[in-house]
């Protein structure tokens, strides 16, 4: 959730002026900080439940620049992506999860008596 609302902020600051220059410093803000971030989350793990929250940030601060440049280029590109990760995604769980009403089929007991 926190990496959709980074995402989103940088995503929101494209769209209301659709100007490369003010995603820029996000880009890197992302890049940099999100590596930082992730070096001390792994060499010191009992921060780690304060750190991976500052670092999915970061990371959604990355993702949404580098969508907004893509989407700069070619128009539609970061919607379609988008939608095919959430049809993936979708499909992935009705094939990966059980439903009640596809059950394994009973086979009959074979074993020695």
């Amino acid at each position: 959730m926190t990496l959709l609302i980074g995402a989103g902020w940088v995503w929101n600051l494209y769209f209301a002026a659709h100007r490369l220059e003010d995603i820029m410093i996000y880009l890197w803000l992302g890049i940099v900080g999100g590596f930082i971030v992730g070096l001390v989350t792994v060499f010191h793990k009992p921060i780690a439940p304060y750190t991976s929250p500052i670092y999915a940030l970061l990371e959604g601060f990355a993702i949404g620049a580098l969508s907004a440049l893509y989407e700069a280029k070619r128009r539609g590109i970061a919607v379609q992506a988008v939608g095919l990760l959430l049809v993936k995604g979708m499909t992935r769980a009705l094939v990966t999860f059980p439903s009640p009403r596809r059950r394994a089929p009973l086979v009959p007991d074979r074993s020695p008596q």
